[in-house]
C-alpha cells in the first residue's frame, strides 16, 4: 500500500508558510491510506515553534524561545527532549536518532550520507529521483543511476530508524520536515525571521539573531563536494551574512553600540573570511571612540587573509582604515603591507603603542 498524506513544507519559505500551502505527497509502506485536510498542514504551521515565535506579540516575553521546540503532531511524531531523528550540517555532518548518533558499520555509508546532503539542499520540496540519481552517480547511465537512488533511499531509509521519515510521490524523494529535526531549514526560518525585524525594528530580532549564530556553526557539509552541496554552501553563507549585517547595522543606527560591537565579533569568529564583518566592526568601534580596537581589527583582517590566501587586504578594506585613521588625531602607522604616501614619509607616520 501506498501511504499518503498532505505535506505542508514548514522549514523553508520562513514568512511565506503561513499561508498553509499544501501539496499531497505519499510514502510507500503498509498501513491504510489516510488524507490529511490542508487544515492540518496549518495546524502545523500553528504549532511549530516559529510559527509560535512570530504569532507571539514583540511585547510579550518570549519564554517559547528556551522552552518551546517543534511540538507534537497528529501522528505522535515527538522532537522535544531530543527524541527523533536531527541533522546537523553546519560545520560537519552529523546525525543523531533519539538523542545516540546515527550508528554506521565499519565501512562508511558514503552513499547513503551523499542522498541526505543532497536532499537537505535541496529543501523540503525534495527533488526527482532522476535529478539525484545524476547527481549521485554522474558517469552512470540514465535508468542505472535511477534504480541505484531507489536502492540508497531505502538504505537511508532504514538508517534514520523511521520509514516515513523520507516521502515519495511520483518520482520526487523529499524528507518529511515534521518528522526530522534540519538546522540548515532552520536557520532559513531565523534568517527570514531576523530580517523582517530588521525592518520593522521588533525586539524578536535579538532572539533569531540568537538563534542564527546558534544554528550556524560553520560552512554547510564542508567534507562534501556535490555540485548541490556547493551550491546550497554558497546560498546559506550569503544568507548568514545578510542576516546579520542588517541586524548590526540596525544596531548601529539605533545607538547601541556594544551590542552592534559584539554582534560582529561573534559573525567574524564564525566567518573569518568575510571582509564586509571587518568593515562594520571597524565603524562600530570608530563610532564608539574606539579607534585603536577599530586599527586593530584591520591589522587582525590582514594578518589572516594574508595568512589564509596570501592576499593583501583589499582597496575598500584599506580605504575603510584610511578614513577612520584620518578622522582621528591619532598619527597610526600602517601595517600589513599598506605603504605610506610621500606626504605621510614626510611627516612621519608614527604608530600608536598597542
Amino acid at each position: 500500500m501506498r501511504q499518503s498524506y498532505c505535506y505542508s513544507d514548514p522549514c523553508w519559505d520562513g514568512l511565506g508558510r503561513a499561508s498553509g500551502l499544501a501539496s499531497q505527497v505519499s510514502m510507500e509502506g503498509g498501513g491504510t491510506d489516510q488524507y490529511y485536510r490542508k487544515s492540518d498542514a496549518q495546524d502545523l504551521w500553528n504549532t511549530s515553534f516559529w510559527g509560535h515565535m512570530m504569532k507571539t506579540h514583540s511585547g510579550e516575553v518570549r519564554e517559547s524561545y528556551t522552552t518551546a521546540s517543534h511540538s507534537n503532531h497528529h501522528d505522535g511524531t515527538k522532537k522535544a527532549c531530543g527524541s527523533g531523528v536531527h541533522v546537523r550540517t553546519f560545520g560537519g555532518l552529523e546525525v543523531s536518532i533519539d538523542a545516540s548518533p546515527m550508528k554506521v558499520s565499519r565501512k562508511r555509508p558514503r552513499m547513503e550520507l551523499n542522498l541526505l546532503i543532497a536532499l537537505v539542499a535541496r529543501g523540503p520540496r525534495g527533488d526527482s529521483r532522476r535529478s539525484l540519481g545524476l547527481t549521485l552517480w554522474p558517469d552512470a547511465e540514465e535508468a542505472n543511476a535511477t534504480n541505484a537512488c531507489a536502492i540508497t533511499i531505502n538504505r537511508l531509509r532504514h538508517r534514520l530508524g523511521d520509514s516515513r521519515a523520507l516521502v515519495a510521490l511520483d518520482g520526487r524523494v523529499a524528507l518529511r520536515s515534521d518528522r526530522v529535526t534540519i538546522d540548515a531549514w532552520e536557520f532559513c526560518d531565523a534568517c527570514a525571521i531576523l530580517e523582517r525585524a530588521c525592518h520593522t525594528q521588533d525586539t524578536l530580532g535579538e532572539l533569531a539573531a540568537s538563534r542564527v549564530f546558534e544554528l550556524y556553526k560553520g560552512e554547510f557539509a564542508p567534507d562534501y563536494d556535490l555540485p548541490c552541496a556547493l551550491g546550497a554552501r554558497e546560498r546559506y553563507r550569503l544568507r548568514f551574512r545578510r542576516a546579520v549585517t542588517q541586524w548590526g547595522r540596525l544596531l548601529k543606527h539605533q545607538g547601541r553600540l556594544v551590542e552592534a560591537i559584539c554582534h560582529f565579533e561573534n559573525a567574524t569568529e564564525v566567518c573569518s573570511l568575510e571582509e564586509s564583518f571587518y568593515l562594520d566592526l571597524m565603524d562600530c568601534y570608530a563610532a564608539n571612540g574606539a579607534v585603536v580596537a577599530a586599527m586593530r581589527t584591520f591589522e587582525n583582517a590582514c594578518a589572516l587573509f594574508r595568512g589564509a590566501y596570501g592576499v593583501e587586504p583589499s582597496s575598500i578594506l584599506l580605504a575603510k582604515y584610511r578614513g577612520i585613521r584620518d578622522r582621528s588625531d591619532l598619527g597610526v602607522a600602517p601595517r600589513c603591507g599598506e605603504r605610506l604616501t610621500p606626504e605621510e614619509l614626510q611627516s612621519g607616520g608614527h604608530g600608536v603603542s598597542r
